[in-house]
């Protein structure tokens, strides 16, 4: 690892690894690295941990371990498929992002673990978990399907230290965009009273790849049914 650390230091790769995904990983952890004072510890210490370090998971991380990974500038890539479907537990992303305990939230999918790989699926999960957790703490703060499409976008180009390049429509951003037509199937088909807002909160809960009648990729149109240029 104090190799890759190295590495890291003299290329300015990205890195991604996982972290406190699980109680009995976090436990096994402390058992391997005795000498280190937590989990994130042994990242830090093995010069692993960096502004571009992607640190998927993170769910069972104490105060110190954020503050730590806030103040060199690594992300944590929130996985809640996997999460759920390993059972390895629910992420407090409302108060990792919003209580500002680190730098640099995205969302990822992990489907090694879970079961898809789309990140529209993330976003779900994402909601749905972060319901479970207020659920759990009588809290009222949650992500709702605003936090979550910032998240996939702004969040995770932020994560990937690509946040200069792409994750929104800013000027000199490249142009990587979706272009959407509800009424191509009968479940997001619009009733003709709906806010843009109302029409954006329901394709994240229920649309998917049937509504996308144009995919931009840096400006290039890489997919295309409407039938013209």
């Amino acid at each position: 690892m104090e190799g890759l650390g190295q590495i890291a230091k003299e290329t300015g790769v990205r890195v991604q690894t996982h972290l406190s995904e699980c109680r009995p990983e976090v436990n096994w952890v402390g058992e391997l690295e005795p000498w280190a004072q937590n989990y994130t510890d042994v990242y830090a210490k093995t010069g692993i941990l960096t502004d571009k370090t992607i640190l998927a998971h993170g769910i069972y991380l104490d105060d110190s371990e954020l503050s730590v990974i806030k103040s060199v500038g690594a992300g944590i890539s929130h996985c809640p498929n996997s999460n759920n479907s390993i059972r390895s537990g629910n992420m407090d992303a409302h108060l990792y992002h919003h209580g500002c305990k680190v730098a640099k939230l995205g969302l990822g999918t992990d489907c090694s673990g879970g079961y898809s790989p789309s990140m529209i699926n993330s976003m779900r999960f994402a909601v749905a978990t972060s319901n479970n957790v207020a659920i759990a703490k009588t809290s009222d703060n949650f992500l709702n399907y605003k936090a979550v499409l910032s998240l996939a976008t702004r969040g995770s180009a932020q994560v990937c230290s690509l946040d200069h390049k792409v994750g929104g429509f800013d000027v000199g951003l490249q142009f990587d965009a979706l272009r959407v037509r509800m009424n191509n199937f009968h479940d997001t088909e619009l009733f003709g009273f709906e806010t843009l807002e109302d029409i954006i909160h329901k394709f994240v809960f229920l649309g998917d790849d049937r509504n996308l009648v144009q995919v931009f990729v840096n400006g290039k149109c890489v997919k295309n049914i409407l039938g013209c240029d």
